[in-house]
């Protein structure tokens, strides 16, 4: 099973349901304790709201997509330091070497 990204928070209330909804679309097709392979980053929406209001959308897609990176990062940064592979720690390594480089050329 694939890992899914999850990026919530604009509002508690609908990750909780997108979360579950996703879990039980999982159980329904794959049946017994199967659950969805999800890493959920989630951001305090008061800060998103307040840069809507201002009219300062840029600043808000902003901040969404650098918490996707960051999570992204952040993820396969820990996998990079705990895999016992080399195969998985260097591909953690080209990973993390394209977002970065990705953020570089923005």
């Amino acid at each position: 099973m694939k890992t899914i990204g999850m990026l919530g928070g604009m509002s508690w209330e609908s990750t909780a349901e997108y979360y579950r909804l996703a879990n039980e679309l999982v159980r329904e097709r794959l049946g017994g304790y199967h659950s969805a392979a999800i890493v959920l980053a989630s951001v305090d929406f008061a800060e998103i709201e307040r840069l809507q209001v201002a009219g300062r959308w840029d600043e808000a897609g902003d901040a969404l997509a650098d918490l996707k990176e960051k999570r992204a990062v952040d993820t396969m940064r820990r996998m990079l330091e705990t895999s016992t592979s080399e195969r998985g720690r260097r591909r953690a390594q080209r990973w993390i070497d394209s977002i970065e480089g990705t953020k570089k050329d923005a």
